[in-house]
């Protein structure tokens, strides 16, 4: 389209729960988990950094593939933040499902998940 092409991201989160009874010591291991020498770490076992100072490293430079992702993320857009996400996903990995390998009419299978979805997010209203 004219906007360009778009990817999705998504992943892990490391959080700090307003009820930890250790935030201290919970925000020194994000900060570590976070760090530059860690993120390069996980690029020598085949993790994606979190790091945008890391697309000019050569590590990712000579990586077989993630310097591609690391440029891709240049476009790319969080997935929902609804809270009702998790259900969301799980209703379309199975329409996708059902339209491709369980021989549903496609049409069929995604108006299904139309319903499902608004039932879902009727619960969030």
């Amino acid at each position: 389209g004219k906007g360009g092409s778009k990817s999705v991201v998504g992943g892990e989160d490391i959080v700090i729960s307003a009820f930890s009874e250790h935030k201290e010591a919970a925000w020194e291991f994000a900060k570590y988990m976070t760090s530059y020498e860690v993120q390069k770490a996980f690029v020598e076992v085949s993790q994606m950094p979190v790091r945008k100072d890391l697309v000019e490293d050569p590590i990712i430079q000579n990586h077989p593939y993630f310097h591609t992702f690391m440029k891709q993320l240049e476009t790319a857009v969080a997935r929902s933040p609804h809270p009702g996400w998790n259900q969301i996903n799980d209703i379309m990995d199975l329409a996708w499902q059902n339209a491709i390998v369980a021989d549903y009419n496609p049409d069929f299978a995604l108006w299904e998940a139309a319903m499902d979805i608004e039932e879902v997010l009727s619960e969030f209203e």
